[in-house]
């Protein structure tokens, strides 16, 4: 990333293992931004995807304590050729001669940036990086640098070697999740003070943020018939969120017990302040999900992991007025820590968590009470919307259960 022929290159990372790749692309954004590199980091499960377009493929392959790799433009020419089993001095010595080699070399473009249409194009690249991520997409698939990971187990035509391997997840093939948005609207419809802030409802505000950036969303109440969350509107959601304060008890049972199983089968699920106390998240957790709490404080919402998908796009921190929420929270240790929050009180908690429930995803958020207009501000919405993207389900091999025959 220091070499200026690869500032603001669109980089696409291709490995088998989609929890892997996840951590990959984490990574890369981190080194890009600490080293003010501007690239736009993207993953692939499908090679054909992430080679579609690419004007210089780096293939890296760990063999126990060697580094094999090979750098090929798509183009004629050719780079210095590695060795088999090289050490990792001599590795990083022969990328620098290559890198050296596309300088010299006009025909290596993504990395030279030797013709001015793809300059052009690594402009449009860093300027994408500002729009939404499904355009940044777009347009990043022009003129891009690839770098495919370890070995791959697709044959050329695309299809996976065997069947039943386990199913892969990658958050890049989420473009377009159904959303439902849940919301008791108990407070809103009871308390003027709180109509004020939300006059069509917490769950409004929430699904015309989410549908301005281009989402298919529903709404559902409590009072709505089966609490709104039939097995119809479950079955075509992808990602469900939760909020609610004073009415848990009166969640049916039953739909807790609908919601559960989506979730397990990979419906994602978005938690929301007071809704650590509902039925749904208490039987995920299998805690008590208790904590201290106080009204009317200033939040500062701290970014912990900035390379997690949920964090894209925001500054150092959060800052709000809000209830306070403080430690211990009697959850189990999450799958990710994203977000701390400190309180003017001296407070601290752990404001954003990620979890896997069976082929699930579920993030909690705790900015949200009803009388504070968190649910206005830009930045908690970006992390919701984040979120919405990051716990969608994705397509992938249906696990089969049960007794077995042999495959032969």
């Amino acid at each position: 990333m220091k070499f200026p022929e690869l500032r603001g290159a669109a980089i696409a990372l291709h490995y088998i293992d989609a929890e892997r790749l996840e951590t990959a692309g984490m990574m890369a954004r981190w080194v890009s931004d600490q080293l003010g590199g501007e690239a736009v980091v993207e993953e692939h499960l499908d090679r054909r995807a992430a080679l579609d377009g690419a004007d210089l493929v780096v293939n890296m392959v760990q063999v126990g304590a060697g580094l094999r790799w090979c750098a090929t433009p798509l183009a004629s020419g050719s780079p210095p050729s590695p060795t088999l089993n090289q050490s990792r001095a001599e590795a990083r010595a022969e990328y620098q001669d290559t890198i050296l080699w596309s300088r010299r070399s006009r025909l290596s473009s993504a990395v030279s940036c030797s013709s001015p249409r793809r300059r052009a194009r690594l402009r449009t690249v860093h300027r994408a990086r500002r729009v939404d991520v499904a355009k940044r997409r777009k347009i990043a698939s022009e003129g891009r640098l690839h770098v495919g990971c370890g070995n791959d187990l697709r044959r050329m035509d695309g299809t996976k070697r065997g069947a039943g391997l386990r199913e892969r997840r990658d958050i890049a093939l989420a473009d377009t999740p159904r959303v439902t948005v849940w919301n008791e609207y108990r407070h809103e419809r009871a308390e003027e003070e709180v109509a004020k802030v939300y006059p069509e409802g917490i769950h409004g505000a929430l699904s015309s943020a989410l549908e301005g950036r281009g989402l298919e969303v529903r709404t559902a109440t409590l009072d709505d018939p089966d609490n709104g969350l039939s097995q119809e509107v479950l079955d075509s959601t992808d990602v469900l969120l939760w909020w609610g304060h004073i009415a848990h008890e009166e969640v049916s049972d039953k739909v807790v017990e609908r919601v559960h199983e989506r979730v397990l089968g990979g419906m994602g699920l978005i938690v929301l302040h007071s809704g650590h106390f509902s039925k749904i998240f208490k039987k995920l957790m299998g805690t008590t999900c208790n904590l201290k709490w106080r009204h009317d404080d200033k939040e500062r919402i701290w970014v912990v992991a900035s390379g997690h998908p949920i964090a894209e796009g925001l500054g150092e921190y959060i800052e709000l007025e809000e209830e306070m929420y403080g430690e211990p929270f009697d959850v189990p240790e999450p799958d990710a820590l994203v977000f701390v929050s400190w309180f003017g009180g001296g407070e601290v908690f752990r404001s954003g968590l990620c979890y896997r429930r069976g082929r699930g995803r579920v993030f909690y958020f705790r900015p949200g009470h009803e009388g504070n207009p968190s649910y206005h501000n830009p930045d908690v919405l970006r992390v919701i919307y984040n979120a919405v993207r990051w716990a969608a389900p994705t397509p992938g091999a249906t696990p089969a259960h049960g007794n077995t025959e042999p495959l032969q």
